[in-house]
C-alpha cells in the first residue's frame, strides 16, 4: 500500500527509476514534513498531504495545488451516502482529470482505487500524481495501444479531438503510482530540487493544514478540511499578513459576515461555527471552523473557487 512504502520511496518515484538509486527519505536525514521549515521534530509524523508534495512539481505560474485522500474521502463518503462527504471534494486532487475520469479507465487508470491524488499548477503548466492503486503494466499497455510513445516515461504529442492526451501529455508510471504532466510542460522527471515540498512556501502552507481529507494552496492562502471524531467536516484556513495578531483577531468577525458570491447577503456563520484561531510560527495563521448540519465538506473550496472566503484574503490566480 502507498503509505506504508512511501516514508522510504524516492521523493520523485521516477528519479529511481532513470538515475538508479536516487533516494531521498526520513531515514536519509531529510527534515520531516508537515512542519514549518526550522520548526519540525525529529518525532513529527509525515502527513499524507507532504507525502503527495513530494511527488508533484512546485508550480511554474500561480500557486495552485489541490490535494485529495481519495481513499479517505470514499469512506467517509460511503460512512454515510448523501451526507455531507459525499460531495465535489471527492474530485480535489484530480486537477485536469476531473472532468475526464470518464476517459482515465482507458489510459488503464484508476482512479477511485488511488490512495492519494495530487495535481500542481494550472492549464497548460499543471502536473500531477495518482498514488497507489495503479497497474503499471496496465498503464503502459492502455497508453501504447493509444499511441503514447517511450519506453519508461511515455509522451504524445496534443490531439485536440482527444482530451486525455491535453491531460496526460507525459505520463510514466512504476509499482502502483503514475505521475503525469499537461502536454504544455516539459517535465523533468530526474529533478529533486523543484519538488512542491522542497518549497518553502508550500512547507509552510502543508504543515499549517496538517493531516487532512483534501486541501488546496491557492496564492495567499490555503485550506483545507477534515472530519472530527464524529466524522463532522471541520474547514480549516490558513494564510498569513503583516500583522498576525491582528489578522487572528480579525476572523471571528469575518465569518459573522456575510457572502458576497455564492450566497449574497447570507451569513457564513450560518454553515460554520465561530473559528478558533491560532497563531503558528513564521506568523501564519489559521482558523479551524466546525461545520453545521446541512454544509458539505467541499463548502470552503466553493468559496475559494467563487473569490468569496470570510475576510479579505482572497485567492487572484486563474483556476
Amino acid at each position: 500500500m502507498f503509505a506504508q512504502v512511501s516514508r522510504t520511496v524516492v521523493a520523485l518515484i521516477a528519479v529511481a527509476v532513470l538515475l538508479g538509486g536516487c533516494v531521498r527519505s526520513e531515514e536519509a536525514g531529510d527534515e520531516p514534513a508537515g512542519q514549518a521549515p526550522g520548526t519540525a521534530e525529529s518525532e513529527a509524523p509525515e502527513s499524507r498531504f507532504m507525502l503527495a508534495l513530494r511527488r508533484v512539481p512546485a508550480p511554474r505560474g500561480d500557486l495552485w495545488i489541490e490535494f485529495g485522500d481519495v481513499q479517505r474521502l470514499g469512506e467517509l463518503a460511503d460512512s454515510d451516502p448523501g451526507g455531507a462527504w459525499d460531495d465535489d471534494v471527492r474530485h480535489l486532487g484530480l486537477g485536469a482529470l476531473a472532468p475526464r475520469a470518464h476517459l482515465t479507465a482507458g489510459l488503464g487508470l484508476d482512479v477511485r482505487a488511488a490512495e492519494l491524488a495530487i495535481a500542481s499548477g494550472g492549464g497548460s503548466e499543471r502536473a500531477g500524481a495518482l498514488l497507489g492503486g495503479q497497474d503499471a503494466d496496465a498503464v503502459y499497455a492502455a497508453a501504447r495501444a493509444q499511441g503514447w510513445e517511450g519506453e519508461t516515461a511515455l509522451s504524445r504529442d496534443e490531439a485536440p479531438a482527444e482530451p486525455m492526451t491535453t491531460a496526460l501529455g507525459h505520463l510514466i508510471a512504476l509499482q502502483d503510482d503514475v505521475l503525469y504532466t499537461a502536454a504544455g510542460v516539459e517535465p523533468s522527471w530526474d529533478s529533486v530540487e523543484d519538488l512542491a515540498a522542497e518549497d518553502p512556501e508550500v512547507r509552510a502552507y502543508a504543515a499549517c493544514l496538517g493531516e487532512v481529507a483534501a486541501a488546496v494552496i491557492a496564492g495567499d492562502v490555503a485550506v483545507g478540511v477534515r472530519p472530527d471524531d464524529a466524522g463532522v467536516p471541520v474547514t480549516l484556513m490558513c494564510t498569513s499578513g503583516p500583522d498576525p495578531d491582528e489578522l487572528a483577531a480579525s476572523l471571528p468577525s469575518a465569518v459573522e459576515g456575510t457572502s458576497r458570491v455564492i450566497e449574497p447577503g447570507t451569513p457564513y456563520s450560518r454553515h460554520v461555527a465561530p473559528p478558533d484561531t491560532e497563531i503558528l510560527d513564521q506568523g501564519m495563521v489559521r482558523a479551524a471552523m466546525r461545520h453545521r448540519p446541512g454544509t458539505g465538506a467541499g463548502w470552503i473550496f466553493t468559496l475559494l473557487r467563487a473569490r468569496d472566503l470570510p475576510g479579505t484574503v482572497q485567492y487572484r490566480g486563474e483556476n
